[in-house]
């Protein structure tokens, strides 16, 4: 299984599969640079949490802003849209879900990063696969939270 890659333009590794383990849970983790911001979106099945590790991020839940430093943790209730943009010249952060929908994604739309290293210009091959996924029934965003 191939735990790297590009998706839009960010260098994603998936650290935890929802297929380690029983409960459907997926680590991923990000590394994006200063601008970067998918399109505003929602998950119906499962709650995005977002775990700044480095650098700084905006992200928008539902109509609400918050800005993600290191060592935010915010998340995204399944349904509501979201989106981030990243402030800092670049940031790193994990996105945990509780389903299978996310990686499912992640791994339908990204582009294989096998021997590629950095953050390097990416455009996305397939935009039109993105806006025809349709994830199974599962979990979604809502509300921001933070905590330190």
């Amino acid at each position: 299984m191939n735990r790297k890659s590009w998706f839009l333009d960010t260098s994603v590794t998936i650290r935890v599969s929802f297929e380690d383990g029983s409960n459907n849970i997926s680590v991923l983790e990000h590394l994006a640079r200063q601008g970067d911001s998918p399109p505003l979106h929602t998950h119906e099945a499962e709650d995005e949490i977002f775990h700044i590790l480095e650098g700084e991020c905006l992200v928008h839940v539902d109509g609400k802003e918050r800005v993600g430093e290191s060592g935010d943790i915010l998340i995204a209730q399944r349904g509501k849209p979201h989106t981030y943009r990243v402030e800092s010249e670049t940031a790193r952060f994990l996105t945990i879900t509780g389903g299978r929908d996310f990686e499912r994604l992640v791994r339908s739309v990204g582009r294989p990063a096998e021997g590629e290293g950095g953050l390097k210009s990416r455009v996305l091959r397939h935009p039109s696969r993105l806006r025809r996924w349709r994830p199974p029934a599962s979990n979604s965003v809502s509300h921001l939270s933070g905590r330190r």
